[in-house]
């Protein structure tokens, strides 16, 4: 039985179990928030789907009374209770052109990564520094054994072709 298969009525006849400050009604394996069965029931042409939330006007999860749910999406629902940074660890304001956002799944679900492009810049630069000496050492001893290589078969052909070394 999928998810959405459920009948909405039956999972107000179970008894719902407080977990993690939340009412959820479990059945079959799954933990279904009471907030979404009772937006479910109330609104079946809207049911919330796996990339919405409801969020509770009065901020009390408890209050599961269908005048207190608003339906949004997760990313507007994060910004209610987890107000974005304004300044990043090193002091810069991360607004506008200064701000990269990255979606990102972590744990099968739906997240948003926050970064100050300054502080990306210097990491990247501080990164490519530190390799630098690495990268120039590598590329002389490709360049020598490239060398040795093409000498090598050079003194082949020389060889095959009965001409001495100049």
């Amino acid at each position: 039985m999928k998810r959405e298969d459920v009948s909405w009525e039956h999972l107000l006849t179970l008894k719902p179990v407080l977990n993690h400050g939340r009412m959820r009604i479990n059945y079959r394996n799954y933990g279904y928030l009471l907030s979404h069965v009772v937006w479910n029931i109330n609104n079946p042409d809207d049911i919330v789907k796996s990339d919405e939330a409801i969020h509770h006007i009065d901020e009390d999860p408890l209050n599961n009374d269908i005048s207190n749910f608003s339906k949004m999406t997760r990313r507007e629902h994060a910004k209610f209770h987890k107000p974005m940074r304004t300044h990043c660890s090193e002091g810069h304001e991360m607004v506008g052109e200064n701000l990269n956002v990255y979606e990102r799944i972590r744990k099968g679900r739906l997240g948003y990564q926050y970064q100050c492009k300054i502080c990306v810049k210097a990491r990247n630069k501080a990164s490519y520094e530190k390799n630098k000496e690495r990268r120039k050492a590598q590329s002389r001893a490709n360049y020598k054994k490239r060398k040795e290589e093409d000498d090598a078969e050079l003194a082949q052909i020389r060889k095959d072709m009965g001409v001495g070394l100049i």
